[in-house]
């Protein structure tokens, strides 16, 4: 998704560029709908055109309503993408990959809390966000790239909230984000200390669902009869003539995507479309890379073993396709502003991670 300022982010699933479902943009707002499934791994990418910011920028990841790190983009060396593919460990050396995991229910309705800390957690389960804060005053405070030393300060190691769902909710959503065994990052990362400046600039938010769940919304149609039945060849002794008269060969059709995701009409010139975004590739594997990891804030759960499970209690809600600025989603109470402060932040890579 593409913003008028020129900011855009996307999410590649196994690699590959993932169909938007009706986008809307606004200002500085854009979300969208993605089609995902059990055990496919994700990276969400950010790109940032030169004069579009004013200021260094913090792009922050919220991943099912958890703050799951950010990069640094500096504004000397726009234009700049970079990539969130997983959470950095403490080591700096390693990281553990997004992958859409199941999200489980629970019988006993005792047993549901809420283990981010705030009320509406339904409202940003099945969620990933990207926020752009301006930031200023960077100053290097933890995890040696050089050296492989880390001192005390170190921050400690992201997770992902193991949630369990009260299975009467009758929630549409059925996946959460989990994280894959550690595995060796190409670049290493330091922790530096950042000040956020101002307000957000910008903020992209996709809401990922099963096929199948799309389906039943609406937002992708049944692609049941959609194949085209294969024409009769005609021979012909002209071969222009053959060509022109057969249309089709003799095997199955292909379907383009625009057949398997038509958008339905909207009033708003911007829904209903799918964004068609060039991918940088190689260059956002640039070693300059700075990455900005947001740390406890009044919306993170404190560290806790993956092997105890946190439960949420979720009341049903109403579908949520039609689009909802930030302004106006504050004022309904279906967001929760995100904190602003002090926080720690990557090297060669470098994190930032905010500790209110």
């Amino acid at each position: 998704m593409k913003l008028n300022s020129g900011c855009a982010a996307w999410i590649r699933i196994n690699g590959h560029l993932t169909t938007e479902l009706n986008p809307t943009l606004e200002d500085r707002y854009a979300e969208c709908w993605l089609a995902a499934e059990l055990g496919e791994s994700f990276t969400v990418h950010v790109q940032i055109p030169e004069g579009a910011v004013p200021s260094d920028i913090s792009a922050r990841l919220y991943v099912d309503g958890a703050l799951c790190g950010g990069k640094i983009i500096r504004q000397a060396s726009l234009p700049q993408a970079r990539v969130f593919s997983g959470v950095a460990q403490a080591n700096g050396v390693s990281e553990r990959k997004f992958v859409f995991g199941e999200l489980k229910t629970t019988e006993n309705e005792e047993d549901v809390f809420g283990p981010l800390g705030y009320p509406g957690i339904d409202m940003v389960l099945g969620t990933i966000e990207v926020s752009l804060v301006p930031i200023q005053n960077l100053v290097i405070v933890g995890h040696d790239a050089n050296t492989g030393s880390t001192p005390d300060a170190a921050p400690f190691e992201r997770k992902v909230p193991e949630l369990q769902l009260y299975e009467r909710s009758k929630l549409e959503v059925t996946q959460q984000v989990k994280l894959s065994p550690p595995s060796e990052r190409q670049v290493p990362v330091s922790w530096v200390d950042t000040q956020i400046s101002g307000p957000e600039i910008a903020r992209f938010e996709f809401r990922y669902r099963p096929l199948e769940v799309l389906r039943a919304k609406g937002i992708v149609p049944n692609t049941k009869g959609l194949e085209r039945e294969p024409s009769v060849v005609i021979l012909d002794s002209d071969p222009a003539k053959a060509q022109a008269q057969s249309s089709f060969s003799s095997g199955p059709s292909t379907i383009a995507p625009s057949a398997i995701f038509p958008q339905a009409e909207s009033k708003d010139k911007n829904k209903n479309k799918t964004n068609d975004l060039t991918d940088p590739g190689a260059a956002e594997m640039d070693i300059d890379n700075i990455i900005d990891v947001d740390a406890l804030s009044e919306t993170q759960v404190q560290p806790a073993s993956e092997a105890t499970p946190r439960r949420i209690k979720c009341k049903k809600r109403s579908d949520r396709s039609a689009a909802t600025s930030p302004n106006r989603a504050a004022a309904s109470g279906r967001r929760v502003p995100r904190p602003s402060g002090f926080g720690l932040a990557l090297e060669a890579e470098m994190i930032d991670m905010t500790d209110l």
